[in-house]
């Protein structure tokens, strides 16, 4: 089912802001944006790839961490889960993974680990300000 579709038979939208690190002082735009969206009802997931120390932070934003799904520096599957989840859609990952390797392999199993976050939470919309790696 198409995602718009989707959101309209629910009427709840759901986004996920993708972050390189959170809480981020020189971001409050960020937290502002996120606080605003709640107060319309739209239910914001937060996926950030690093903790900041919350001593660097306006105090807003604290109040937003515990909604805030921080990714762990290396991706905890064993081997064949790995290979399990680039079998879910070989034709793209495997593609995709020959790339990564240039960069971080970790980078493309994040990014994995994100898709299946998204899909359990049945995000609706994926917005990033500062796209990374």
């Amino acid at each position: 089912m198409d995602h718009d579709v989707q959101s309209a038979q629910t009427g709840v939208t759901r986004i996920a802001y993708v972050l390189g690190e959170f809480p981020s002082l020189s971001e409050t735009f960020i937290v502002n944006e996120l606080l605003e969206l709640k107060r319309q009802g739209v239910v914001v997931n937060v996926f950030a790839l690093t903790k900041k120390k919350e001593g660097e932070s306006q105090q807003q934003a604290l109040e937003l961490l515990p909604e805030v799904t921080f990714a762990p520096a290396v991706i905890p599957i064993t081997k064949t889960e790995r290979i399990k989840m680039i079998f879910r859609a070989p034709l793209h990952n495997f593609p995709a993974l020959m790339r990564a390797k240039k960069f971080c392999p970790n980078h493309y199993f994040l990014a994995l680990w994100l898709t299946q976050l998204v899909r359990d939470k049945k995000i609706t919309r994926l917005h990033a300000h500062f796209p990374e790696p």
